[in-house]
């Protein structure tokens, strides 16, 4: 089946807002660990990636022998990145839970509206072969 080039788009912010909220689940689960660094994905810098909207300079690989050019190998894998060095409790863990809750709730958004324009995209899809039979 073909598939349009929004489609994948709105396939790929899903699978982004997913890897979002696991890591958002991540950091609130683990919220009283000691010396646990929260984790996030940037949902606009991998959607910027996936669009192929980089400003960053891309190398090929020609031959397999070739050395392998930092970050660029698992261009399709989801990067899940550390905070920085900021603590927010005694025990050395920096994870701010009212941030976190925020954070889900909004990520929420992001997914309910992806996952209907990827379902509607499949709706009309569904309703297209109806027709031709």
């Amino acid at each position: 089946m073909l598939q349009s080039s929004t489609n994948r788009l709105n396939e790929k912010a899903l699978d982004l807002a997913a890897a979002r909220h696991q890591a958002i689940l991540s950091n609130i689960a683990n919220a009283d660990t000691p010396g646990y660094k929260s984790k996030y994905v940037s949902f606009e810098e991998e959607l910027r990636k996936a669009t192929g909207d980089t400003k960053e300079l891309e190398g090929i690989r020609s031959h397999k022998l070739h050395f392998p050019i930092p970050g660029r190998e698992d261009s399709s894998l989801i990067q899940t990145k550390t905070t920085g060095p900021f603590v927010f409790n005694n025990n050395e863990n920096s994870v701010d839970v009212d941030s976190e809750m925020s954070l889900l709730a909004k990520n929420q958004l992001y997914y309910s509206f992806y996952a209907d324009r990827v379902s509607g995209h499949y709706k009309k899809m569904n309703g297209i072969l109806k027709n031709l039979t």
